[in-house]
């Protein structure tokens, strides 16, 4: 249900194939639009949906504390698949988080980011593990938005692809939470919501030239 962040960065995209000069010589830029097709479909007819079709919960998926994950699941009566937040049996048990997995290791990323909505939040740390120069980016990012730096506490705070990132390559990785209100954020809200983060789009191709 936060499909917004899609048609965000195809619209991104779009607009760097048309002035390619936005993008920093040097850098390339990979850009995976929608992790979960198939979350995404399920979420236009079931309320509150954020799993993948299995119901597993995409972004607690990766091995990043899998078991503080599921520690946590319990507490709050998360005893199986369903909409939101279980972790699945192991990581990377989905195809979708395993493809990824497969995909950044076939890869050298210097940094990476991933969109989910809502709050108008960065995140960019993970146990201290992260670079000690993580926050100062993190800050650069938000400077003239409207964005908040942030650290994200409780089940948002372990599972996530950038938490995983940062564990296994102890490189930049930030979450964007782009938006704010109710998710799924309406497609009306898209100029608003691009206009609020293209300046920090920006910003995000030259952090891997840091």
């Amino acid at each position: 249900m936060e499909w917004l962040t899609s048609a965000m960065l195809v619209k991104f995209i779009k607009n760097i194939e048309k002035n390619p000069d936005l993008l920093p010589e040097k850098v390339t830029l990979y850009c995976i639009p929608m992790v979960n097709p198939d979350g995404v479909e399920i979420s236009r007819f079931r309320e509150g949906w954020q799993s993948n079709a299995r119901g597993v919960d995409l972004n607690h998926n990766f091995d990043a504390g899998h078991d503080n994950s599921r520690a946590y699941e319990k507490s709050h009566g998360i005893t199986g698949p369903g909409k939101t937040r279980y972790a699945g049996l192991y990581p990377f048990s989905e195809a979708e988080t395993d493809a990824l997995l497969k995909f950044v290791k076939s890869h050298n990323f210097k940094t990476v980011f991933a969109f989910h909505s809502q709050g108008m939040e960065v995140y960019y740390n993970y146990e201290n593990l992260e670079p000690p120069y993580s926050y100062s980016v993190a800050k650069f990012l938000t400077e003239n938005t409207d964005y908040k730096v942030c650290t994200p506490t409780g089940f948002a705070s372990f599972g996530g692809f950038k938490d995983w990132f940062i564990k296994e390559y102890r490189r930049m990785g930030f979450t964007v939470e782009i938006g704010k209100g109710k998710n799924p954020l309406p497609l009306s809200g898209l100029s608003k919501v691009y206009e609020e983060t293209y300046p920090l789009l920006i910003k995000g191709l030259k952090t891997a030239l840091l």
